[in-house]
């Protein structure tokens, strides 16, 4: 979940600046961290649907919400998971199908 991409979706919506700008405040500073070796490793997290919140199933909802519109039928969704599903013959012909539906997922 690209967060530049959720404040243009909510901006399309109309929702309240309070709203906006509460989600902000709760997407603002977040990091990412991995314990696993002696120095743990931070990095700043600008994408992704932070876990374990009343807030994220609606920020994905409306975030997928344009997507599932479109029922297409190379497009599978399930919980929070989507999966552009095509089929070709030559690794090209692949490509250029990616490439025709990739606009769906930016």
């Amino acid at each position: 979940m690209d967060w530049s991409v959720v404040f243009k979706i909510l901006d399309f919506y109309k929702i309240p600046l309070f709203y906006r700008n509460f989600i902000y405040c709760y997407l603002l500073d977040r990091k990412v961290v991995f314990k696993e070796e002696t120095p743990e490793i931070e990095r700043d997290c600008h994408k992704g649907c932070p876990q374990g919140s009343a807030l994220t199933p609606n920020m994905w909802n409306i975030y997928v919400n344009r997507v599932l519109q479109l029922n297409s039928d190379v497009l599978q969704a399930f919980a929070d998971d989507l999966a552009l599903v095509i089929t070709g013959s030559v690794r090209k012909e692949l490509e250029l199908i990616q490439m025709k539906h990739q606009s769906l997922f930016i």
